[in-house]
């Protein structure tokens, strides 16, 4: 008697087995990794475990090899391999001078916003951003060693060092129509949070995204057309449409999320091209990423805006 079939059919409860294995421990592990390369050598021919080593080699920093894992999974799910294609394209992007890609053109019908930081105020908060972009590549480079996909290396903007990031409780005073109005908020500009316990790539990745979008969009506010430390302030013309496009813009993501952008469209919002599509098309997971991005340009702008306000990182500024 063969026991040919018999064996095959243990072969596939002890593969299925390894994947679920790999597929239920945190992605960022070696040992998810390890049981998904198991599975994958007693049944190669499984192409969706192709998708989960994929997800798995996201989260260590392995662009290419999930790339090649998705292809290999595409004739079992295009759907599934298209969305490791849109990860990797939304959470490894190209770190240029992001303003240049889309610049505002001023709007005389707009409120005539400017920007009321003082200059060392701004000189600080560009050192608070490469601080805060300096330590996450180092937690990077620790996970997945150096890669080309890395945000830039902003040593060069702290020759003394990087500087201290900032927490603490704070009352802060607003003159309105009707009076003094105080608010307490909070102060966070470390990375505590993002840094407690381990770090996945693609959380990492997704924060540097969006400090890195916000750094942009300070220097551009300053008059800059690259990353650097101001000299002096020249306020652009289009400051307040770059000001009321990022609002829109942050509430219409988050609207994608909140209400599938019904709420939007009812209020005549509209959509915007994000990272080549419509912000629309996104999968959820990714127009999570944003959203986090415009909401640190959005509270990045409020800050410039108002003297009384103490960071970028303060609470009221980075609600959504």
């Amino acid at each position: 008697m063969s026991t040919r079939p018999r064996a095959a059919k243990v072969w596939d409860g002890e593969t299925a087995e390894l994947r679920t294995l790999g597929a239920v421990l945190p992605s960022h592990t070696l040992a998810a990794r390890d049981l998904v390369d198991t599975a994958l050598l007693l049944a190669p021919e499984r192409r969706m475990t192709h998708l989960t080593r994929a997800l798995i080699r996201l989260e260590l920093g392995d662009r290419e090899g999930a790339l090649d894992d998705a292809a290999r999974a595409a004739p079992e799910s295009e759907a599934a391999a298209r969305f490791v294609q849109d990860f990797v394209r939304v959470h490894f992007p190209e770190f240029g001078f992001w303003p240049a890609r889309e610049l505002p053109e001023p709007d005389p019908a707009l409120v005539p916003v400017t920007v009321e930081q003082p200059l060392d105020a701004i000189r600080r908060g560009v050192l608070v951003y490469a601080t805060r972009l300096v330590e996450i590549r180092a937690r990077l480079v620790a996970i997945a060693g150096e890669q080309s996909f890395l945000p830039p290396d902003l040593r060069a903007l702290l020759p003394d060092g990087p500087i201290e990031l900032r927490r603490f409780h704070a009352t802060i005073s607003d003159e309105t129509e009707e009076g003094i109005e105080t608010s307490d908020v909070d102060i966070d500009e470390t990375l505590d949070a993002l840094f407690t316990g381990p770090s996945s790539v693609s959380r990492l990745m997704a924060r540097a995204r969006a400090d890195w979008a916000a750094l942009g969009w300070l220097c551009w506010a300053t008059g800059l057309r690259e990353i650097a430390v101001p000299e002096r302030l020249a306020v652009p013309a289009a400051f307040p449409a770059a000001v009321n496009r990022t609002v829109q813009r942050c509430f219409r993501a988050h609207d994608r999320l909140n209400t599938g952008s019904l709420l939007s469209m009812k209020q005549g919002i509209p959509g915007f091209v994000w990272e080549g599509d419509d912000i629309d098309a996104w999968h959820p997971r990714l127009a999570e990423v944003a959203v986090a991005e415009y909401i640190a340009v959005r509270a990045l702008f409020f800050w410039l805006m108002f003297a009384e306000n103490l960071s970028p990182f303060q609470s009221d500024l980075c609600k959504v």
